[in-house]
């Protein structure tokens, strides 16, 4: 549902040389999944070659996984495979944000902030009428 990332991805080339075995190639597996998704005239593909990638064999493909932990592996894969001045490097990181943490002295008030780059963010519902209502809660 993200056209330039998917575009992005049909751009990469596959080197056996650089990103390994063809099997575990998390970015080549996806690739290949578009490629049938969009060309295919059915209305649903195989995703084995992806849940493969992931080191994912027989009885560990029916687990449920979270969709958090296979997002950040999944990101993380594409982005080591890209030239960092690639539109797919890019496209990456518009699945992700920086939030910043800050710690204060309640001593001396000094204030220390990381930064630190997310791929999702927890939020609480419970009692929010609104996804506003839940970012700022």
């Amino acid at each position: 549902m993200t056209p330039e990332f998917r575009e992005a991805l049909f751009e990469w080339k596959y080197d056996p040389a650089v990103h390994g075995e063809e099997t575990y190639c998390i970015p080549l597996q996806l690739q290949l999944l578009f490629a049938r998704l969009q060309l295919s005239a059915k209305g649903a593909v195989e995703t084995t070659g992806l849940t493969r990638s992931f080191g994912w064999e027989s009885a560990e493909m029916y687990v449920q996984h979270d969709i958090g932990e296979l997002i950040n592996v999944m990101l993380e894969h594409i982005e080591r495979a890209a030239d960092p001045e690639s539109f797919l490097f890019k496209s990456v990181s518009s699945f992700s944000g920086e939030i910043s943490n800050v710690i204060t002295c309640m001593s001396c008030g000094t204030k220390t902030r990381r930064a630190e780059r997310f791929s999702s963010l927890p939020l609480e519902i419970k009692g929010c009428k609104t996804l506003t209502d839940s970012f700022n809660k």
